[in-house]
């Protein structure tokens, strides 16, 4: 995945952001890019722009931490799963509404989860508490 950094951008103006994202994005063998709005890893804020292509695939999982998501650019879902793959709620978040529901989303720690471009890209931020820690993500 390519990864910006805050200071990379910090004079764009927001269209040049989302033009680098999508561009990134479409270059990355996973077909996603973010923006790392935190100065570290092991901030204890992680804020974040993601970009994820409608051909990219997040596998199902978990974190031991909260997240937050609320969509800037196309439409995506959050699918929640139980610890069996069962599908337990189905969120579609749409940079277009105008309703607070359909813009913002707020996961508990426990569920498991993947999220789902359904425009050709979405671009959404997500906060979690830091550090970064690449071995704390569930796999069912």
């Amino acid at each position: 995945m390519s990864v910006l950094r805050l200071s990379q951008v910090i004079d764009n103006d927001f269209e040049q952001l989302i033009e680098s994202l999508l561009d990134l994005a479409q270059k990355s063998e996973l077909k996603r890019s973010r923006l790392c709005v935190h100065p570290k890893d092991d901030s204890d804020l992680h804020v974040m722009a993601v970009c994820l292509s409608s051909e990219s695939h997040v596998r199902i999982h978990k974190h031991p931490k909260s997240e937050f998501y609320m969509i800037l650019f196309g439409i995506m879902e959050i699918i929640t799963f139980d610890g069996n793959q069962i599908e337990l709620e189905r969120k579609t978040l749409s940079a277009t509404s105008n309703h607070i529901r359909e813009r913002i989303y707020y996961m508990q720690s426990s569920h498991y989860h993947r999220t789902i471009s359904i425009t050709d890209h979405v671009i959404f931020l997500e906060c979690v508490s830091g550090p970064f820690d690449s071995n704390s993500s569930q796999y069912p």
